[in-house]
This record gives structure tokens, C-alpha cells and sequence, in this order.
């Protein structure tokens, strides 16, 4: 049986890698150095532990669902952006 809290943890680990990259570009452009730095660990970290425990515990349904966060969350900045 397909476990929702897990699918949702999933969607949620996608959205928030690419939350994590959008505040990558952010410190890049604003010249933050500290900011850039621990941004790049947060998303290294989360990304590589993502990508390990879906290797030893995850179904191709959590992996999608991580790809969906991300997507969602693509589609959010980029409406972000345009809207300004």
C-alpha cells in the first residue's frame, strides 16, 4: 500500500532543493559569500541524503514525487519572477 506521509515528505524534500537553488542564485547575485556557502552545504546535503535513501528505501512513486516538488517549485519562482 502506498504510503501518503512518505509521497508528501518526498514532495516536499523536491520543492525544497529547489527553494534551496533559487537561494543559491540569490546569494550568487547578491555577492554573499557566507549565505552562498551554506546554502550550497544545505542543498548538497539534502539532495545526497534524498538521493541515498531513495536508493535503499524508495519506490519509483517517491521518486516521483520528489520531482514533482521540484517541478512545482520551478513553476512557482519562474511565476514569481514574471510577475514583478
Amino acid at each position: 500500500m502506498i504510503n501518503l506521509l512518505r509521497l508528501f515528505v518526498m514532495f516536499a524534500v523536491g520543492l525544497t532543493a529547489w527553494g534551496l537553488t533559487f537561494g543559491r542564485s540569490l546569494a550568487w547575485h547578491t555577492q554573499r559569500r557566507g549565505w552562498l556557502c551554506c546554502v550550497v552545504m544545505l542543498d548538497e546535503m539534502l539532495g545526497i541524503t534524498a538521493g541515498m535513501w531513495l536508493a535503499r528505501n524508495g519506490t519509483y512513486l517517491e521518486g516521483a514525487a520528489c520531482a514533482l516538488g521540484g517541478m512545482i517549485a520551478a513553476w512557482l519562482m519562474l511565476r514569481w519572477n514574471t510577475e514583478e
